[in-house]
């Protein structure tokens, strides 16, 4: 297996998050671009440290939307992810992780309606629209989009549009421990149904206290986690918020030698 870490607020540069990387002899730092300097054009322009030999992944801004009903947001937000697709392709970087967004709901009384439920010929049409022009960014080149399970009980057909761009072989699923947890398994059963196209893990500690927490401090079972990334061959990424999170949960897998 190989772990990693996020891009981490309390340091400064993208030079401090690789430095401690390399410290802690991880293999690679998830680059998180809804910050300023973690933009295509500032990343290209500084280009990307890798002392050790790093490498990075890429996290795709949160507030993605390639399937908004506004046909301009909707083109800059492909856009957006075409260029990171390029950007992946010229550094080397094998996985862009992607929230799949839910969009707007309205609350009625007793129930949530998502409006791409109500519209959903609207929104699988430009689910397949992303899907044919992300498939041809990719072209061979290897890079991997990995959606990630966030909030899996919200949109009543979300597995059906998660399907849909599975139909191209550039999507694969990025498995976030700590969310199923706090949601109480939701995505469990669907995951293991696609278990084949399992790519990627977000690994942190969930409980009463909240989730991303270090490894050891909740209630995730990390040893089923780690068992299934071993199996399938998954990056790990050890998504605490902070140095000092971060270095407990290596020490968590150091102590059970899941790292050296």
């Amino acid at each position: 297996m190989e772990f990693g870490m996020p891009t981490l607020l309390a340091l400064e540069s993208l030079e401090e998050n690789a430095a401690l990387c390399a410290r802690l002899r991880l293999a690679f730092v998830e680059i998180n671009m809804n910050l300023p300097e973690y933009q295509v054009h500032v990343l290209r322009k500084h280009g990307l440290p890798r002392p050790g030999g790093i490498f990075y992944t890429l996290h795709l801004d949160e507030n993605l939307n390639p399937f908004d009903f506004n046909p301009l947001v909707r083109s800059a937000y492909l856009q957006t992810t075409l260029d990171a697709i390029a950007f992946a392709r010229e550094q080397g970087i094998p996985v862009l992780n992607m929230h799949m967004p839910q969009g707007v709901y309205f609350t009625l009384p007793g129930r949530k309606m998502y409006l791409f439920d109500r519209y959903y010929d609207a929104f699988i049409t430009a689910v397949r629209e992303f899907r044919t022009a992300v498939a041809q960014e990719i072209g061979g080149s290897g890079v991997k989009i990995c959606l990630e399970n966030t909030v899996f009980s919200g949109m009543p057909r979300l597995r059906s549009a998660l399907e849909v761009l599975l139909e191209a072989d550039c999507f694969h699923f990025t498995y976030d421990a700590g969310h199923d947890h706090s949601e109480g398994g939701a995505a469990r059963a669907f995951y293991q149904k696609h278990q084949t196209r399992l790519a990627h893990i977000h690994l942190h500690d969930a409980g009463s206290a909240g989730s991303h927490l270090p490894l050891g401090q909740g209630d995730v079972d990390k040893t089923a986690v780690l068992e299934t990334a071993n199996r399938r061959n998954c990056r790990v990424v050890l998504e605490t918020k902070s140095p000092e999170g971060l270095l407990a949960s290596v020490q968590w897998l150091q102590e059970r030698n899941y790292m050296a």
